[in-house]
């Protein structure tokens, strides 16, 4: 202990301004704990115990580099404690890395709010609703059931699809019947057998595309919009909307959503 101590005289002017350093010290020490405590009091999902911890950690950390500064106006030499601390602090961060990761990143998530709970998302490869956003992890509800908790750091390293955002989704139907004469007449009449369904928004209206045509057949893609929370109710009443009226005028078609990757099959060949 003695190596600690430089060879320099204390003065009284030294004590004096080492007794204010430790009167700011506790202060600021006081502070630093209230302080942290109402920052994570803002944060939801973090538990009462966690944020007492962080709040006694920062609080630790102020009060080591005050008493830091009261030696070193005292005359100790403090490099050999500031590096067992320093040497410390790099184990336990080292330790606590993952953790320490995901807290940030769920700090960063409570305050961006990129997400919100009861939002559709898709994160890292699973889609559902947000039912909890803690200080380690989103926790979501797949529309199976299965509930995911992403871990926050993996959350915000991977893009995030927010389908409630903008409040509205667009879901396409791949049409493919035999050849109707006029074209154009095909088109608005599948047009008009999606408008006005209870799952599909008048606005933006549906539209039709003419994707190919052929001595037999056509091929049309139908694009309408639904709100988030309806996919699988817009996209039911389409196809039979759709249907019903393709069967009501004779033609023979095949209706499927969403549009498949490989070329559906001519209707004469069902």
């Amino acid at each position: 202990m003695g190596n600690l101590f430089s060879q320099t005289s204390i003065t009284i002017g030294h004590v004096l301004v080492a007794l204010l350093m430790a009167a700011a010290t506790w202060l600021l020490w006081r502070l630093s704990r209230k302080g942290a405590s109402r920052l994570l009091g803002r944060l939801a999902g973090i538990s009462e115990q966690a944020k007492a911890v962080t709040a006694r950690a920062v609080g630790y950390v102020v009060l080591l580099l005050g008493i830091a500064s009261v030696l070193a106006v005292l005359g100790v030499t403090v490099q050999p404690l500031l590096a067992v601390c320093i040497i410390l602090l790099a184990v336990l961060a080292l330790v606590l890395r993952g953790t320490a990761d995901n807290f940030a990143a769920g700090v960063v998530i409570q305050t961006r709010q990129p997400i919100r709970i009861g939002d559709m998302v898709e994160v890292a490869g699973h889609r559902g609703v947000v039912a909890e956003v803690n200080g380690r992890a989103v926790i979501i509800v797949t529309p199976d059931g299965r509930t995911v908790h992403i871990p926050n750091g993996e959350t915000l390293s991977n893009p995030i699809v927010n389908f409630t955002a903008g409040g509205l989704l667009r879901g396409e139907v791949e049409v493919r019947t035999a050849r109707a004469r006029p074209v154009h007449g095909l088109l608005s009449q599948i047009r008009e057998a999606a408008r006005g369904l209870p799952a599909v928004v008048d606005r933006p209206a549906p539209e039709a595309f003419l994707r190919s045509v052929d001595p037999d057949h056509s091929t049309v893609l139908l694009r309408y919009w639904y709100r988030w929370d309806m996919e699988m109710e817009a996209g039911s009443q389409v196809v039979a909307a759709v249907s019903t009226m393709l069967e009501r005028e004779g033609l023979r078609s095949t209706v499927v959503t969403p549009p498949p990757r490989q070329p559906l099959t001519p209707p004469a060949a069902l």
